[in-house]
């Protein structure tokens, strides 16, 4: 549990931190120095402006002054845009109005929307220093303080949905009412328009959600995006201290986004969530139980099963259509986008050639994108993880494997003994040529989860089997005479021993040797024949 939990923990820290800034977001300082120092008080000049690594749509930056004093600064990305997309000034005015309340946010400093300060419309706002805690399993947090950070996360959604956002001057924020029902009715246009085969079971969703809607219509602010990594947390305490990235804030459904915190539970392990992991021995609360937490807190009753199903189906809906419409826009093929489709042959060989260098677990994501010349959207519509990489990687050299045996075994005719030397042939040759990837499928599997690592072994099982049918025919024949131990001879043992012997070619076979890849291949046939005892003809 803890050797996965770190992994996950290691996807998320490539976000955390700043760098220095992009090229393309770069501005002028000297310009903000002049905008801060009238507007920011206690802001003393010159700024130093750092850019935060998080893949946020809105560029954000840590900005430091003469004094030492941190702000962050958050602004639409430069380019055209479409009208209501990344709207800072939505985020800094529900910000600015929820620093009058107990929910824990940054403090909003200043807006502008002068596009002739730093090129784009921007505001600047607190600098919370404490953690973003990314991965769920917390494997930074002792045991026993896990439930804490929980705790903190679901009772600051209780207060957020508590504030009267009409005495905020927010009641224009969104529209009251019918929150689930147009959100249903907008997914399902864009997943109708980008649709590329007919699922049925999106089609029988896209009929049962508008006729199963729930009676309850209450309307609250909402974040939107509510999630753990949208949070800091005191740097020592259960405690947050503000949460970030308003982007998508508006007046919605409180049971919708609680629901949507909580389809962590509902999330495999392997995809970053918590399903299948044994939350007791991690000190991880469960789901029903911190729903329960937050209804008391929010004096809201517990919503009965069936009401529950629905948001949970609701938001799987939701997340499904965004999917779709990813998918979609990747396979929008037009001309002069060609090169999308080829750009994800480039992934597999710059993943591999950074895990066989550095290791998988010192690689990030950021490496290999850097490595394949591709941004993180487009890398992300190949692969959804370093985890589905190196699957991907180990799964495909390992079927290759496979369909060459089996193709070596049905050309060299009736013969067994024909058949195992043209096996071991293929099969060592392959290792040969192969060594490095054998080498990094050797060394890093124990990386994946339990199900990839059992797809894995079952290709090598049907390799294995293959050569067991080898050795079973020529000994039913009499081709071969292979060993006997306490009187019995174990076939599936002495095809696993020949298996073991030709892959540990890879381990110390390199080009240049005395022996040529074939001469390789023919030796290891040599001795795998001898080995089973074949007769001469």
């Amino acid at each position: 549990m803890t050797v996965q939990g770190m992994r996950v923990a290691r996807r998320g820290a490539e976000y955390i931190g700043t760098m220095a800034v992009q090229e393309k977001h770069r501005f002028d300082e000297r310009s903000l120095d002049r905008f801060m120092t009238e507007h920011v008080e206690g802001f003393v000049g010159p700024v130093q402006a750092e850019q935060f690594k998080g893949g946020q749509s809105n560029p954000t930056y840590r900005l430091t002054d003469a004094a030492g004093r941190r702000y962050v600064l958050r602004r639409k990305p430069p380019g055209k845009l479409l009208p209501s997309a990344h709207a800072v000034d939505r985020e800094f005015r529900v910000i600015s109005a929820l620093n009058r309340t107990n929910v824990p946010t940054p403090r909003a400093y200043a807006l502008c929307e002068d596009d002739g300060v730093v090129g784009t419309a921007f505001y600047i706002m607190e600098y919370c220093d404490g953690r973003v805690l990314w991965d769920p399993l917390l494997p930074e947090v002792p045991r026993e303080g896990r439930l804490a950070i929980y705790r903190a996360k679901f009772e600051t959604l209780a207060r957020l949905h508590a504030v009267d956002y009409v005495a905020l001057g927010l009641a224009d924020f969104g529209r009251p009412g019918s929150y689930v029902a147009r959100q249903i009715s907008r997914w399902g246009k864009q997943y109708k328009a980008s649709e590329t085969e007919t699922i049925e079971a999106m089609d029988r969703l896209l009929d049962w959600l508008p006729a199963h809607l729930p009676a309850n219509d209450e309307t609250v602010l909402v974040h939107g995006d509510y999630r753990l990594d949208n949070m800091v947390y005191h740097a020592r305490e259960p405690s947050v201290l503000g949460i970030i990235d308003w982007e998508i804030s508006t007046l919605g459904d409180p049971l919708a986004e609680l629901s949507y915190l909580c389809m962590l539970w509902r999330t495999p392990k392997d995809w970053g969530g918590l399903e299948g992991h044994d939350l007791a021995e991690l000190g991880l609360p469960g789901e029903r139980e911190m729903v329960e937490y937050y209804c008391a807190l929010s004096k809201r009753p517990v919503p009965d099963p069936a009401l529950w199903e629905f948001y949970m189906a609701y938001n799987l809906f939701r997340v499904s259509c965004i999917r779709q419409g990813v998918y979609g826009r990747a396979l929008d093929g037009t001309a002069s986008n060609l090169r999308a489709a080829e750009s994800g042959k480039l992934v597999r060989p710059a993943a591999f050639a950074q895990f066989a260098e550095r290791g998988y677990p010192v690689v990030t994501v950021r490496d290999i994108m850097k490595a394949c010349g591709l941004t993180q959207g487009a890398l992300y519509n190949h692969f959804r993880s370093k985890d589905e990489l190196l699957h991907d990687i180990i799964a495909s050299t390992q079927g290759e494997l496979e369909r060459l045996c089996q193709q070596a075994v049905a050309g060299a005719g009736d013969d067994p003994a024909a058949q195992l030397a043209a096996f071991v042939r293929v099969y060592v040759m392959r290792h040969c040529r192969l060594r490095v990837e054998a080498l990094v499928a050797n060394r890093e599997i124990g990386w994946l989860s339990g199900e990839r690592v059992s797809d894995i072994r079952r290709s090598r099982r049907a390799i294995r089997d293959i050569l067991v049918g080898i050795l079973t025919r020529g000994t039913e024949r009499g081709a071969f005479d292979p060993p006997l131990v306490d009187g019995r001879s174990d076939l599936k043992a002495i095809a696993m021993a020949l298996l073991d012997q030709c892959t540990h070619v890879s381990m110390w076979y390199g080009p240049g040797g005395v022996l040529s890849e074939e001469q390789m291949a023919k030796l290891y046939a040599e001795m795998a024949l001898r080995a089973v005892g074949a007769r001469t003809q």
